[in-house]
């Protein structure tokens, strides 16, 4: 990160779909990219993983019924290609055994063991989407944004219709701080579907972080307050933060909690916790010295 918007219909992706929401980004955008933002309808009941972006996975089996899973499917390319995908692969096949491995390792939150057991799979099938995708992850998660970004293209050389890594790209960009690369790459997501409301504000988002004010106020008068998304909310809380107004800011975040699930609202504090105008709830809280301990070195 087969028709991503149904992923979560499938009682064989449970598993998968378990993992995907405790990534730290939002699988609903990938979603939504993938599938014109169906995500965003009203008869919708995607559930919202943490932030930052997660990965996309190509189906795999399911932990409590691997042999009714379907293979992983590949991208039609040709036999002589160097960006060929792998074959489809059994579910109780090595590689799939190895790469369920590095899910549960993921899932665990050991990323040194998973990319571990994601080499050992790359070694059996490789060139697979999911375990690029994956290893990707396991480095955005430990903040190493550089490989991060650079596996990441590589999933894309491997499929570059791939709609979710070329979204998690796009956030790594904008982690990184490079916002008019970044913006290049949600324009290139929203072209197909203007009317997305995540990928506008992703793209209001890059703009308004490169201090491109004037740009960054007409792109907010197009947000709809009746919008199916909390865009239109944050993003007029983003327009305040960027000018050191907090309370109208907070308020405007208060409002939209009052109207959307909290699910709905997730992918867009992640920008505005990236900007560091609100708290990252994953941060480590410092540790205090004890008073004992502040006496030991005296």
């Amino acid at each position: 990160m087969v028709t991503q918007a149904d992923l979560q219909s499938s009682n064989s992706f449970r598993r998968l779909m378990k993992l995907t929401r405790l990534l730290l980004i939002t699988c609903i955008a990938a979603l939504a990219v993938a599938a014109p933002l169906r995500a965003q309808t009203s008869g919708d009941t995607i559930d919202l993983p943490p932030l930052p972006p997660p990965m996309e996975l190509a189906p795999g089996p399911d932990s409590g019924d691997p042999a009714t899973a379907p293979p992983v499917p590949t991208v039609p390319s040709a036999p002589d290609s160097p960006t060929a995908a792998p074959a489809p692969q059994a579910p109780d096949s090595p590689f799939m055994g190895a790469l369920r491995k590095a899910f549960f390792a993921f899932e665990s939150g050991d990323y040194a063991e998973s990319l571990k057991l994601l080499d050992e799979a790359d070694k059996l099938s490789p060139r697979d989407l999911n375990v690029y995708t994956v290893r990707a992850t396991c480095y955005l998660k430990q903040k190493d944004y550089a490989k991060a970004e650079d596996w990441y293209r590589k999933a894309i050389e491997i499929d570059p219709s791939a709609a979710a890594p070329r979204f998690n790209l796009a956030e790594t960009l904008f982690l990184r701080k490079n916002y008019a690369a970044a913006r290049v790459r949600f324009d290139s997501l929203l072209a197909p579907d203007p009317s997305s409301e995540v990928l506008r504000f992703k793209v209001y988002m890059c703009v308004l972080a490169a201090r491109q004010l004037h740009e960054a106020k007409a792109m907010l008068r197009k947000f709809d307050i009746m919008g199916t998304t909390p865009a239109y909310h944050y993003a007029q809380a983003a327009w305040h933060f960027a000018h050191g107004e907090e309370i109208p800011a907070r308020d405007w975040i208060t409002r939209a909690q009052q109207v959307y699930q909290p699910r709905d609202f997730i992918i867009f504090e992640e920008a505005l916790i990236h900007m560091g105008w609100l708290p990252d709830p994953f941060a480590r809280k410092p540790v205090r010295a004890s008073a004992d301990a502040k006496g030991e070195g005296r």
